[in-house]
């Protein structure tokens, strides 16, 4: 089990028939644990501790069971995992499993697995810009709204930049706000950019936002600050790889990759079923 830090779990786990072996992933060697990993690993805390162990685990065929303890919670919406942690785990069939594919990002010198989306534009500057509470005085969702209002205020003055773009051999180029290329429907602070997008059909949803189309992207936005239903969807294309050459500020799972001095040109792809998670 690896925690974010979850100790009192180890209970719930034992009841359920497990011989758990605890690691903090904060604190302890989890890479140098993940070498073993054993018949399944549970991961209790937010999407980024899921996002940061996970990685480990493709292609190893050790499905993974996810206890959300985070703020926007992204893969749990995704995947429909809710309800406290305990009677998650009571409920748990090792034979329940769902087969996720994992997003490939290649650039030159460097590849790196992604799980939730990786893009251009607009999201990355947020984690830059938006300071999170470490006060434990906000709720989770006054945290989430803090963080859109930000983005929405980001994006009043946010420039647009010239990309490249190569959908399945489809050329297409402008000036984008947002580009974000979509393995789950969610991202940054339960954002739905995508909400038809599937981690299981071998597809990349690719959210492209142009800089006339600065007023759909406020209004879709908006309607999420509010808790309304957006009206309309942002432009979605859908391939099963891409290329795009960006010269601005780029990220992946929430981490953040400064400007590059010059462009880049970085490929995107799918390793189907990389990973096996728990089913709810």
């Amino acid at each position: 089990m690896i925690s974010n830090p979850a100790q009192q779990l180890l209970a719930a786990l034992e009841e359920k028939g497990f011989q758990a072996h605890y690691c903090n992933y904060k604190t302890d060697d989890y890479e140098a644990q993940l070498q073993d990993p054993g018949q399944l690993v549970v991961i209790a805390g937010g999407d980024g501790t899921l996002l940061k162990v996970s990685r480990h685990l493709v292609g190893k065929g050790v499905p993974l069971a996810f206890l959300p303890l985070g703020t926007a919670n992204n893969i749990a919406t995704q995947l429909g995992i809710s309800g406290p942690p305990a009677v998650l785990i009571r409920h748990w069939d090792l034979s329940r499993r769902k087969a996720l594919d994992v997003g490939l990002m290649e650039k030159p010198g460097a590849q790196d697995y992604f799980l939730e989306s990786a893009g251009f534009g607009l999201l990355p500057h947020l984690g830059a810009e938006h300071s999170k509470d470490t006060s434990g005085t906000r709720t989770q969702e006054a945290e989430l709204q803090a963080a859109r209002q930000q983005l929405l205020k980001l994006l009043r003055t946010q420039q647009a930049d010239t990309a490249r773009l190569v959908l399945d051999g489809y050329p297409l180029e402008g000036r984008y706000l947002l580009v974000q290329v979509m393995n789950m429907g969610y991202t940054g602070p339960r954002l739905a950019l995508a909400p038809g997008a599937d981690a299981s059909d071998g597809l990349l949803d690719v959210v492209l936002v142009r800089e006339e189309e600065r007023q759909l992207l406020q209004q879709y936005l908006s309607a999420i600050q509010k808790g309304d239903l957006p009206r309309g969807s942002l432009p979605v294309h859908r391939a099963k790889s891409l290329s795009i050459r960006w010269s601005g500020r780029h990220h992946y799972d929430g981490i953040e990759m400064h400007d590059s001095p010059s462009a880049l040109t970085i490929q995107f792809s799918l390793i189907p079923k990389g990973l096996e998670v728990l089913s709810s």
